[in-house]
């Protein structure tokens, strides 16, 4: 899977393409809860990853989804995670 999402992160700006989906804030959570975390895996051969991951806390949730998503708290996981672009 690493493999994968390093390559992909190479072509486009998140895991699965140039715009955020849910599936970013599921892999982020898992690199941050356990991979960034444990010994092992090791990640410094994954720099995409783990620009990508370090890049999370610049996006931001503002514009047409949020009737969808409704207004996170600021401060939050989702608020600090989710991008959706205009």
């Amino acid at each position: 899977m690493l493999d994968a999402l390093e390559t992909q992160l190479g072509s486009t700006r998140y895991a699965l393409g140039d715009r955020p989906s849910a599936v970013n804030t599921i892999v982020l959570g898992g690199l941050r809860a356990h991979a960034n975390a444990d010994p092992i895996p090791d990640l410094s051969g994954y720099t995409r990853i783990l620009e990508w991951e370090a890049e999370c806390d610049s996006w931001r949730l503002l514009g047409p989804a949020d009737h969808l998503l409704g207004k996170p708290e600021a401060g939050t996981a989702v608020e600090r995670c989710v991008e959706v672009p205009q």
